[in-house]
């Protein structure tokens, strides 16, 4: 099994990190670009793993971008009997 280049590496991630990225604006998303996207998946292992990494990123970053705009949506709400 030979070792990926990091300039190979730094492509995959990149390649990864659009699909990611594309695949969040779901009006955008078509089905050629279903397609294209499987494509990706299934030109190697090393594409899957680092969508699946850079996927789960995503999702948490989201998920604490999300949490902290309740945060702040509870702290600037008027606090029940205090005026």
């Amino acid at each position: 099994m030979s070792e990926m280049s990091s300039d190979e590496g730094a492509r995959v991630e990149e390649a990864a990190a659009r699909w990611v990225a594309r695949q969040d604006d779901a009006e955008g998303w078509s089905d050629t670009d279903e397609l294209a996207f499987h494509g990706f998946l299934a030109a190697g292992t090393a594409n899957r793993v680092e969508w699946l990494r850079l996927r789960r990123v995503w999702l948490r970053v989201g998920l604490i971008a999300d949490t902290a705009k309740a945060l702040d949506s509870r702290r600037s709400a008027p606090r029940e009997g205090c005026q």
